[in-house]
């Protein structure tokens, strides 16, 4: 799971390249309570909110509970307190489920 961060979000709306690649490299999206509630505070008129709406159920967004969200945080400043040889563990075992989930994508993606 990569949980987007709401200026990538706005980012993209607004029509940067480089931020629609990123999000294309993601695959589903995942992004805060608080993400979705700062990119509505953005919204001029009701069609933006239906065009975003759209656009989130394209990516398969998941809209991440702000408790979770939370949990999320605490535990990423309890790895940075960690000493360095620990943090360096944790990180390749943190990168070893990131390659896991972007290979079952890639051969989803093949047998699709």
């Amino acid at each position: 799971m990569m949980l987007v961060d709401t200026d990538v979000l706005i980012w993209h709306l607004r029509g940067y390249p480089q931020a629609t690649r990123r999000l294309d490299q993601l695959g589903a999206l995942t992004l805060s309570a608080i993400s979705w509630l700062e990119v509505l505070q953005g919204m001029r008129n009701r069609a933006e909110l239906v065009a975003v709406k759209k656009m989130l159920d394209k990516r398969s967004a998941r809209l991440l509970p702000v408790a979770e969200a939370i949990t999320l945080e605490r535990r990423l400043l309890a790895i940075e307190k960690l000493d360095p040889k620990a943090k360096r563990q944790i990180t390749q075992l943190l990168d070893t489920f990131i390659e896991r989930e972007k290979l079952k994508q890639r051969v989803n993606a093949q047998g699709a």
